[in-house]
């Protein structure tokens, strides 16, 4: 896979969500479109630029290309803006409170590698009750963390950054984590390895959800050579596919 921008693209991707002009809804015979998929990313101080751009490039892209599209929004703390390991100023769409629901939870990593953010109760029964809502989670990087203390990694593997996985097998000996993938899938639990390699495990939940066509579509637009079986990843039991999607 070429090497993305990061932080850079990041400023433009979160004012615009996204290039491409949406399509306009395919209503079907006798009843109204279905409505997008919500994407809700949590935004938090520290947050590392690239696994917070690969979600948002990649889902809201799918609004050029399929019906139901992803929808991508951010969730943080308050609305006070957050700064970003790369010391970006951003302001979260929505709050803790106020988030509309959810079907698939992003927890992106970041500099706080867990301190912080962890020893937040509200947050972390936040991340716990959102993440078991939701149809589908997604951690990049040591955001996987925050999934562990939440909960959200019983009875599943998981990976995270490859700096972190030490400190993780350490603080979550009970949780199988792989090492020296892009990302593991456990079900509606996908866990990766951060870093630039984020958009792999964000591909990957669109061709699961929308297909294969429309993955592809995706990568094309952001000139990224997609193609799974060339990604190290473990495949423990995919998600659940969405309902039949619309080209």
């Amino acid at each position: 896979m070429r090497q993305m921008g990061r932080a850079a693209a990041l400023v433009g991707l979160l004012l615009v969500a996204g290039c491409a002009s949406p399509r306009p809804p395919e209503i079907p015979a006798g009843g109204m479109p279905a409505p997008p998929i919500a994407v809700g990313i949590l935004l938090l101080d520290g947050v590392h630029g690239s696994a917070l751009a690969a979600p948002i490039d990649v889902f809201q892209h799918t609004v050029a290309h399929v019906e139901p599209h992803m929808r991508v929004f951010t969730v943080g703390r308050s609305f006070i803006p957050v700064t970003t390991h790369e010391g970006l100023a951003l302001r979260p769409k929505h709050d803790l409170e106020d988030a509309p629901a959810i079907d698939v939870l992003v927890v992106p990593g970041g500099e706080r590698g867990a301190a912080a953010d962890l020893e937040d109760l509200a947050l972390v029964q936040w991340v716990a009750r959102r993440g078991r809502d939701a149809k589908h989670v997604l951690a990049l990087g040591n955001g996987a963390f925050l999934l562990a203390e939440a909960g959200l990694l019983r009875e599943r593997q998981c990976t995270t950054h490859p700096g972190d996985m030490a400190r993780f097998l350490e603080e979550y000996p009970h949780i199988p984590a792989v090492p020296d993938v892009s990302f593991v899938a456990d079900h509606e639990t996908i866990t990766g390895a951060g870093g630039a390699r984020s958009y792999e495990p964000a591909l990957y939940l669109v061709e699961t959800l929308l297909g294969k066509p429309v993955a592809e579509a995706v990568a094309r637009d952001l000139l990224i050579d997609w193609d799974l079986e060339k990604v190290p990843h473990r495949l423990v039991a995919p998600p659940a596919p969405a309902p039949a999607a619309r080209n």
